[in-house]
């Protein structure tokens, strides 16, 4: 359907209607955005130290109990003899109630014209901000609850305030919001919820016009545990979402609104949490995680729950080669300051986008993604226009050989940061590429290919066996 005709019509509350919204080509583009999981709960903010395994924890029976989300603290902290648990009586006491953290939730020292110059630094092309989590506290003058950060704690519209900065940095704003859902309405999974989560999500809508509109389903309704997709009505959501929108080619939904009758997610991407996809995909995808086990602060975890610079950069490389998106979420401070590891981890993966940033924004899946070039360097490939570009996480030293890739004759074979054409030579079914001198970044080092030939007779033969959704 042409956006164009669609945009004097109104997208209807099925999915037949709603599954004919396209990805918008900005997102597609973009490659890399920033989430911000900010509340009451880091003001405690506290989980168990441990590695997320979604999996692990639904088969051992220990979702609630050692949940390693600081976010998810006021419904942990109800499990009797839970780590988080232990840790809340510990501190404060077995009378404290979560919302007497919200005075203390005062963001004191928050910026958020910084918040949005760090993100543009750090090379995100988006920012996706959790208006709402599971505690249902409201990070907007909401007129549908009176636990707002208008009324308590900061007494600040912080939805608004950092979407005012981050659009000035030109940067894409989206909001994330809890769709099916809920550990403190009294009514929950009830109507009264399903209206106040309904009139919650068309309130920022209508107020911050959010180029994304980040809805969240909880895992029991994967399992088919929760009542069923027509209970939350979540396609109404959808449809009003696209038909306020100016354009509605330009905005986009998540695919986490509820399963549909025969086991489907919809929206315009999919949306795995702290886990990568092998292969490429047809269909858009974006990864969200945190720099650490959880996505809101947890000062239980230190530098070595962290993932490296050198590991996130390298995550950055193999999703967007399969053509998906990083969501790499910051868990801010309860005054509003982001802990400097945070800082230092966002800052550097900017440095290195600055120089490699050609081989990442704009780009697409080549025909594979990925190889395991001489001396085992892993090799990840992105395309462009006329030019593919291989992505080498090590330094290979003196040359490296690519089996993928056939050069064409006389090309001019480049490495980004580097102001020099490179040499090279074209086997029969290898290119041997001279590297420089010196190093442009600290690692993970980008060539720029003019669009290589077809592979040689051999490798096709073996790109068959191992790709056979591809069509050489």
């Amino acid at each position: 359907m042409n956006q164009k005709i669609r945009k004097k019509e109104a997208y209807k509350p099925i999915w037949e209607s709603l599954d004919e919204h396209k990805t918008p080509v900005w997102f597609e583009d973009a490659k890399f955005g920033i989430m911000i999981t900010w509340g009451p709960y880091s003001v405690p903010a506290w989980a168990p130290k441990i590695e997320m395994d979604v999996d692990s924890f639904i088969k051992k029976g220990e979702w609630y109990k050692t949940h390693p989300y600081s976010e998810w603290y006021i419904r942990v902290m109800r499990e009797k003899d839970s780590p988080t648990w232990e840790y809340h009586v510990r501190h404060y006491g077995k009378d404290f109630k979560y919302d007497d953290f919200i005075p203390m939730f005062k963001a004191e020292s928050w910026d958020p014209e910084k918040w949005a110059s760090l993100f543009k630094e750090a090379g995100a092309k988006y920012v996706i901000l959790v208006a709402q989590h599971g505690d249902g506290f409201s990070l907007w003058p909401s007129k549908f609850t009176e636990r707002n950060a208008a009324q308590m704690g900061p007494h600040r519209d912080i939805v608004g305030d950092l979407t005012k900065a981050v659009r000035k940095q030109g940067l894409k704003m989206g909001l994330y919001h809890p769709t099916t859902y809920s550990w403190w309405h009294p009514d929950y999974p009830g109507e009264n919820f399903v209206r106040y989560t309904h009139n919650s999500i068309k309130e920022l809508i209508d107020l911050y016009r959010p180029s994304i509109l980040w809805g969240d389903t909880p895992c029991g309704l994967e399992d088919g545990f929760g009542l069923g997709i027509e209970h939350w009505r979540s396609k109404e959501l959808i449809a009003y979402f696209y038909n306020q929108a100016e354009n509605p080619e330009e905005v986009a939904v998540n695919n986490r609104w509820g399963i549909d009758e025969e086991g489907k997610f919809h929206g315009d991407f999919d949306t795995p949490e702290y886990r990568i996809r092998k292969e490429i995909t047809e269909r858009k995808w974006e990864t969200c995680r945190g720099i650490g086990n959880s996505f809101a602060y947890n000062q239980n975890e230190g530098p070595e729950d962290y993932l490296s610079t050198f590991e996130l950069v390298k995550m950055l490389v193999d999703i967007v080669s399969k053509n998906g998106n990083l969501l790499l979420d910051i868990g801010p401070k309860a005054d509003g300051t982001i802990p400097e590891i945070q800082v230092q981890r966002l800052r550097e993966m900017g440095q290195w986008l600055k120089i490699n940033s050609e081989a990442i924004y704009g780009t697409r899946p080549w025909i594979v993604a990925e190889e395991i070039a001489d001396k085992r360097i892993n090799v990840r490939y992105t395309k462009k226009g006329d030019y593919v570009y291989a992505i080498l996480f090590e330094w290979p030293g003196e040359k490296v050989e690519l089996k993928l890739v056939r050069a064409r004759e006389n090309s001019i074979i480049q490495m980004l940061g580097v102001d020099e054409t490179l040499e090279w030579r074209q086997d029969e079914n290898k290119l041997t590429i001279k590297i420089p001198d010196k190093r442009p970044c600290r690692f993970a080092y980008t060539f720029k290919i003019p669009q290589p030939e077809p592979f040689s007779k051999f490798w096709r033969l073996q790109l068959r066996k191992q790709f056979r959704f591809i069509n050489f």
